[in-house]
């Protein structure tokens, strides 16, 4: 009969693009849970699929590039790239999804930007970096070691 979650989808947390057939067997290991956007819909799903690069998407949005120092202990830099000037949100969220800091909101220009986040009063752990750019969002992964 075919799949009804058949399509492309973005992972949230990573940015990265799955494409996932009629015929597509989903398996994840026990403890593993992905939660994927659909590109064109909108939606989340929590199903997995194979990597397919998908270049127009994301070359057409922001790009995040990874905080250095990672892993850091309280103060790491954050720096993106925009392709056009854009209303932009730079935040940071724990694992249980909870907003932790905001770092940009607000207009920018075209080109490379940074901020710096201090993470003084947050716990050691992993942290989920996203930024949104006008409809367009991408992820990365942060380690804090206090």
């Amino acid at each position: 009969e075919g799949s009804t979650a058949s399509g492309r989808y973005r992972d949230v947390l990573t940015g990265d693009v799955v494409t996932i057939g009629e015929d597509a067997v989903i398996a994840l290991g026990a403890w593993d849970y992905v939660v994927y956007e659909r590109l064109d819909t909108g939606t989340s799903s929590d199903r997995s699929g194979e990597s397919e690069p998908e270049t127009d998407d994301i070359a057409a949005g922001p790009t995040l590039h990874q905080n250095y120092p990672n892993p850091f202990n309280s103060v790491t830099t954050i720096s993106y790239t925009l392709t056009q000037p854009a209303a932009v949100t730079v935040e940071i969220f724990d694992m249980t999804g909870r907003g932790v800091a905001r770092l940009v909101d607000g207009v920018r220009s075209a080109g490379r930007h940074q901020v710096t986040w201090d993470a003084t009063d947050a716990g050691s752990g992993i942290y989920v970096l996203t930024i949104r750019a006008g409809n367009r969002q991408q992820s990365a992964k942060m380690t804090l070691i206090k």
